[in-house]
């Protein structure tokens, strides 16, 4: 503590003294040293090894900080893959975000870890990495970065996405997309100058708000998991429908084979009971025959059969005799042809 004193009074006196000049550069040497001393600030100066400008802002420790080169950080090699890492997490819990709203308002049914693991089927392309131009390192120390980026997804994503906005009266997904300044190219969207920002020292990667890259792939991801549900939802009854038309064509099959089976069961029953009265009629006939017979046993059938004719008139079948007749005699005269 007195030594602090004696130095401060060292400064005062080296301030206030008007004898003084500083005409010599052992002079100027010991007043800036007396000033760092004191606490003083320096002035932004340049590395003499490597020509950057270092910032000598003394932190806590005692160590000076030096300013990053925006453009090496920005344009470091191994930025892409910490991009592509970032944005692929961001989409996953954005995407569950997104999905588990639709859900609740469509009444569907989800698994939103499922539905997050959407995210590992994008395929991303970083390209074009550099500093923000005229940017400088932030406060926080910081680097604001940008690069051009085509975040690819699967076909049939993009196809179900397309589907629910237009039938939700959206118009199609290309639209839907200009609307927040990003391109649809094929299946893949883009964005140019994707700003995010960058931490020298960890690598850490931050963006401001809710890029709209973002939001627009994980909102893609989102509506395309509600559309594949609710096809399989509506597949689901669709086959459950077809599994009732066949139990209950079935059911008319069996129905009908049962009414037929028992329709010819009846006809047979019918068919044999005819056949049935049909035999008893005759054995009843043959029966009655056999009666007859039995009454006129015995007797011979001309007899039995032929009534007797009264005597009275068996003189009237006998020929009538002719008085001279014996003494007639019959001459045949044969003729051609005739007798």
């Amino acid at each position: 503590m007195a030594k602090d004193t004696v130095t401060k009074d060292m400064a005062k006196k080296y301030f206030q003294s008007s004898s003084i000049r500083l005409s010599s550069l052992g002079l100027s040497v010991g007043l800036a040293c007396l000033l760092s001393i004191t606490g003083c600030d320096d002035k932004d100066t340049k590395d003499p090894k490597s020509g950057k400008d270092v910032t000598s802002e003394t932190n806590s420790g005692g160590l000076e900080a030096v300013k990053p080169n925006v453009n090496e950080v920005c344009g470091n090699a191994n930025l892409a893959t910490g991009l592509s890492n970032y944005l692929v997490n961001n989409v996953r819990q954005q995407t569950k975000t997104f999905a588990a709203a639709h859900a609740q308002s469509s009444n569907v049914q989800l698994d939103l870890e499922k539905v997050g693991t959407e995210a590992e089927n994008i395929s991303i392309d970083v390209s074009n990495l550099q500093a923000v131009k005229g940017a400088q390192p932030l406060t926080n120390g910081m680097v604001s970065c940008q690069a051009n980026v085509a975040m690819s997804l699967p076909a049939e994503v993009v196809s179900r996405a397309n589907a629910m906005y237009n039938n939700g009266g959206q118009g199609d997904l290309e639209q839907v997309l200009a609307n927040t300044n990003v391109k649809l190219d094929g299946n893949a969207l883009t964005a140019d100058a994707f700003s995010f920002m960058v931490d020298p020292q960890s690598s850490n990667i931050q963006t401001t708000g809710q890029p709209a890259l973002l939001k627009a792939t994980s909102e893609v991801l989102a509506q395309s998991s509600i559309k594949s549900q609710i096809d399989a939802q509506e597949a689901a009854r669709r086959a459950a429908a077809r599994k009732k038309a066949q139990r209950e064509a079935a059911a008319r099959r069996k129905a009908q084979q049962l009414a037929a089976k028992r329709k010819a069961q009846r006809e047979a029953a019918a068919r044999k009971k005819a056949l049935a009265e049909q035999q008893r009629a005759l054995q009843e006939a043959e029966g009655q025959s056999a009666n007859l017979s039995l009454e006129t046993d015995g007797v011979p059938f001309d007899k039995a059969t032929t009534p007797t004719a009264p005597a009275k008139n068996q003189s009237a079948n006998k020929p009538l005799a002719v008085k001279g007749a014996e003494n007639i005699e019959v001459v045949i005269v044969e003729e051609q042809g005739t007798y």
